[in-house]
């Protein structure tokens, strides 16, 4: 490429970097919950298992109530935490039983900084003994997981799939 397309390009793309604004939300829309996730996975290629625990900080003042995902594959989770006042498990029928839902009714925000934390612990079969359709794999030669198995609790604070 010549010197002069090389610059004519160069500055097309500056124009379009530059000409492009970020999108912004509404100011009623609601935000995301800021999450802070802290944990250990194991995983035992041999048996197809995971073990997992998580420290979840919850760092939304606001928010008395969240909903975490989970693969229901893996039986229920222990939820814990002194910010954690209730929890109700829930099986999700947008996902056709795979996924268990965690709705947790949280402590009211104490006067200290550093938001609220929740722990979860869980373990089993990561994946169904014969996946209609296997997008990851856990073998003892290859592990390959994407969020997609459902391996660590999300946040179910979505309206749309």
């Amino acid at each position: 490429m010549t010197r002069r397309k090389t610059a004519l390009l160069s500055s097309l793309l500056s124009i379009c970097l530059i000409g492009a604004a970020p999108v912004q939300a509404p100011a009623d829309a609601p935000r995301p919950a800021d999450l802070d996730y802290t944990g250990s996975v194991q995983l035992m290629p041999e048996t197809g298992e995971l073990v997992a625990s998580w420290s979840i900080r919850i760092a939304d003042s606001a928010l008395d109530t969240i909903t975490f995902g989970l693969s229901a594959a893996f039986g229920p989770a222990v939820v814990m935490g002194a910010d954690v006042r209730a929890v109700e498990l829930m099986t999700d029928s947008r996902f056709e039983g795979a996924v268990r839902t965690y709705r947790l009714d949280l402590q009211p925000v104490g006067n200290g900084p550093g938001g609220r934390t929740i722990r979860m612990a869980y373990s089993g079969p990561l994946f169904d003994p014969e996946p209609a359709f296997p997008i990851n794999t856990l073998d003892p030669d290859k592990i390959e997981l994407t969020a997609d198995s459902l391996w660590f609790p999300f946040n179910m604070d979505f309206d749309t799939m």
